[in-house]
């Protein structure tokens, strides 16, 4: 398992959540 890539998709993820949060408001 690469713990970068990882890191990365939890990053991506977590951008995902708090973009739409913004556009939901």
């Amino acid at each position: 398992i690469d713990k970068l890539k990882i890191l990365a998709e939890s990053l991506a993820n977590s951008t995902m959540k708090a973009e739409k949060r913004i556009s939901d408001n």
